[in-house]
């Protein structure tokens, strides 16, 4: 005579008939369904009730929350916003982009949003939640487009600034990318199951228990932007030693930029998109233009690729409005004067502002184009 504990469990081993199993499983299967579904629910109504705490920052501590909250406050001032990288953060200088708009008779008021570490479903994320918040003036975004499919950095796992970007659209774009890469099926898997687990914690509102705390008890302070316009030059305590860095890299190796060069001149100029990557480039145009704001996009030297998808893209009629940067023989400073720049991937504070006013000139010529069409 079996006991209960066999009979209970009997069905994991198939001696069961298959009537006497559906009786088990099917109860089992849909208890847990009822549980998927509260949880989310109750996980939904968490985040609404977060997203009420007065005060609250949810964005990663320093120039993340110094721009979310600048932007609350002053956002409706601005009719452009440039959203990026560092190279948008370090290289785009507002004040010299207005003053050099206004040789071109535009008058504009603008914002550099770019952010350290931003990769490119970041920036998508930042470009819808901009359109969601609606600038009452803004008219343009300057988009910086990078690298489609980067891969999970260990560095970034879990953190604030990851988690958030993971929304089911963008999780399902990450994943089908993974899925389509060249990556070995370990590194697949791994990738695939970081995105998956991060997608539960923006869904579980994981990583936001010390900023409800901090909001409550009032011990959440952030700082003002002081640059008033979002741009930070290198060259401070915290970055001198990339500089460093970067110069003896330079001594060591006298070819080292040349290189470089050497290798974009090598890749293809264009190149054919995928469907996941003309999807997403439409779906930022779309929405974008929706909201009655035209997109210039973006690709900022130094890099490290010509991204000949995007040029494709721009080619096929996807992609409207591209500047593109990444020539070394359009633009040798940028890319082969180790005096011009801070570090490999970023220019120093001159090369910075004749980029800007450079960025400026192109950006009227697409306005006026667009203006006669």
């Amino acid at each position: 005579m079996r006991t209960t504990a066999q009979r209970s469990a009997s069905f994991l081993f198939f001696d069961e008939p298959q009537a006497a199993r559906r009786r088990r499983v099917l109860p089992a299967l849909g208890g847990l369904l009822v549980f998927l579904v509260v949880l989310a629910c109750a996980a939904r109504a968490l985040a609404r009730g977060i997203a009420s705490v007065p005060d609250i920052r949810l964005e990663e501590p320093g120039s993340a929350q110094i721009k979310a909250k600048h932007m609350e406050a002053h956002g409706d001032e601005y009719d452009l916003v440039f959203v990026g990288s560092s190279r948008v953060f370090r290289q785009i200088k507002p004040g010299p982009f207005e003053a050099r708009l206004e040789q071109h008779g535009l008058r504009l008021e603008t914002y550099n949003l770019g952010l350290p570490g931003v990769r490119f479903y970041e920036v998508v994320r930042a470009v819808e939640e901009l359109m969601d918040a609606k600038p009452a003036r803004l008219c343009y975004l300057v988009i910086e487009l990078m690298e489609p499919d980067p891969p999970v950095l260990l560095e970034n796992l879990y953190a604030r600034k990851e988690i958030a970007w993971h929304t089911p659209r963008l999780t399902s774009l990450a994943v089908r990318r993974v899925l389509r890469s060249d990556r070995s099926p370990a590194q697949k898997e791994r990738e695939i199951r970081a995105h998956l687990l991060q997608l539960s914690c923006a869904y579980l509102n994981v990583g936001t228990g010390r900023a409800v705390g901090a909001a409550l008890l009032g011990t959440e302070e952030v700082g003002e932007d002081l640059s008033g316009a979002g741009y930070v030059p290198l060259g401070g305590e915290d970055t001198i030693d990339r500089r460093r860095e970067f110069l003896d890299e330079v001594d060591a190796d006298r070819e080292l930029l040349q290189r470089r060069a050497e290798e974009l001149r090598a890749e293809p100029r264009r190149a054919v998109p995928d469907d996941l990557l003309r999807r997403t480039l439409a779906h930022l145009v779309e929405r974008t233009r929706s909201g009655g704001v035209e997109p210039i996009f973006v690709v900022l030297p130094p890099l490290d690729t010509r991204l000949p998808e995007v040029v494709g893209a721009h080619e096929e009629g996807v992609l409207p409005n591209l500047l593109h940067y990444a020539d070394p023989d359009a633009h040798p400073d940028f890319y082969l004067d180790f005096r011009e720049l801070f570090d490999k991937n970023h220019l120093d504070r001159d090369a910075a502002t004749r980029f800007t006013q450079l960025l400026a000139d192109d950006f009227a010529e697409v306005v006026r184009a667009n203006e006669e069409d």
